[in-house]
């Protein structure tokens, strides 16, 4: 997958929506899985996070 410039990758992190308090846990990880495959995020630092997080909500989905 090509890696997108940084000025492609402000214009999507700006385009995101936020999420809200009526969105479910699976449109959490959804939106994370999503964010995670089309290369929507900063830097290596925020993908990282962004691992850690849908890694940690399916733990949690999981019992684990």
């Amino acid at each position: 997958m090509p890696n997108t410039g940084k000025k492609e990758n402000t214009v999507l992190l700006k385009s995101l929506q936020k999420m809200n308090e009526q969105q479910t846990i699976a449109e959490l990880v959804e939106t994370l899985q999503t964010r995670l495959e089309k290369r929507q995020f900063k830097d290596a630092v925020h993908k990282i996070k962004l691992m850690t997080t849908l890694e940690t909500v399916q733990r949690m989905l999981n019992g684990q």
